[in-house]
């Protein structure tokens, strides 16, 4: 790793500066993943072995909370700074280094306090986690213009490939950091994957959309949508390797989790039965119009109690409490509607059932 590119740092000039004069201090964001896109460049070969696979899920998520951002983009400067937040250096973990630059992504106290953003799931930005340094990293991009479309315009579209160019230099104010930037980018960036027609949302006749976590948590951030995943925990589906079959809700631990959709039979599956669902809540639909689903509330915490299998649920009655059980990383709902039986692969995109 090189010593200018561990010291590198996002810089804004003149208007930050005068914005910290004068003690202005944005209040930290929340931030929620896109529900659905025209596609996004898969990892190559190259990126999943260099990037930790929890790292890589994050700079595609929160690449998709600014429509246009290229994820491969974010992971270049993550590399450059600090290894994808591996460097030991200082500054990385605690503390700041010479140029005053702060955690995985290097940032300045004064762009901090404008783009600090809480990753999905987190209350507090905080600078020197991961994922909260990668969400202000995408804002910042965002902000100062990276998002330039997808899949990218060709090298002829000049305008578009010097706003990207422009975006990066504010980041950090070296051209040869730009150039090692998109160089890198280059490298991680795999084929072209369009989003294929099973990613479609499915719009269910007789179905009431609603939100689960609704009305303790009334905006649940998305960390993970549905569709192509490079987490390896993922199952095999629609004709992907690891594909993610419902959506992720991130709310606090404990958020009431209550029945959507339209009345059901409900079947409660526990955590030592379900495999990677943990505790899960399945409830069997169908609808006057006849559709048939099973929806799953997956990773709870706990079951509400007197819920017990075989009984009717209608929307709005408890089913149980978030939490974290079964193949998970954080406290998050897993919201999935599988068609016609309980299977991953019978799995549709949610998000018409979905109001947040």
């Amino acid at each position: 790793m090189k010593w200018l590119a561990i010291t590198a740092a996002p810089l804004t000039g003149v208007v930050v500066f005068l914005l910290i004069l004068s003690g202005y201090s944005p209040p930290p964001e929340v931030v929620t993943d896109a529900l659905a896109g025209a596609g996004e460049y898969a990892p190559s070969a190259t990126a999943t072995a260099d990037i930790p696979a929890d790292v890589l899920a994050l700079y595609q998520a929160a690449a998709r909370t600014c429509p246009g951002l290229d994820w491969a983009i974010l992971a270049g400067i993550g590399k450059i700074e600090t290894n994808h937040g591996r460097s030991t250096l200082p500054g990385v973990h605690s503390g700041q280094n010479s140029a005053g630059a702060m955690g995985p992504m290097q940032f300045l106290q004064g762009t901090w306090n404008l783009y600090k953003t809480a990753a999905p799931g987190h209350l507090l930005p905080n600078v020197y986690d991961i994922a909260d340094a990668i969400y202000s990293a995408a804002k910042m991009l965002c902000h100062d213009g990276a998002a330039i479309g997808l899949p990218l315009p060709p090298k002829t579209d000049t305008a578009s490939w010097k706003r990207l160019h422009d975006a990066i230099y504010a980041y950090n104010h070296a051209d040869w950091y730009v150039n090692e930037v998109e160089a890198q980018a280059d490298q991680y960036r795999g084929p072209w994957v369009a989003a294929a027609t099973p990613v479609a949302a499915v719009t269910a006749a007789g179905i009431t959309p609603s939100n689960p976590l609704g009305p303790d948590c009334p905006h649940p951030p998305i960390s993970q949508g549905f569709g192509p995943s490079s987490l390896l925990g993922e199952p095999a589906a629609h004709g992907y390797a690891h594909f993610h079959t419902g959506f992720d809700l991130a709310c606090p631990f404990g958020t009431p989790v209550r029945e959507i959709g339209a009345p059901g039979v409900l079947t409660l599956n526990a955590a030592s039965q379900s495999g990677g669902f943990g505790n899960e809540p399945v409830v069997e639909i169908q609808t006057t119009a006849g559709g048939h689903y099973f929806v799953r509330f997956g990773h709870l915490d706990a079951f509400a109690p007197g819920l017990r299998g075989g009984m009717t649920v209608k929307p709005g009655d408890l089913l149980g409490y978030e939490g974290c059980t079964g193949y998970c990383t954080g406290p998050h709902l897993h919201f999935e509607v599988d068609q016609g039986a309980l299977s991953v692969t019978a799995s549709i995109n949610p998000s018409s059932w979905l109001a947040l």
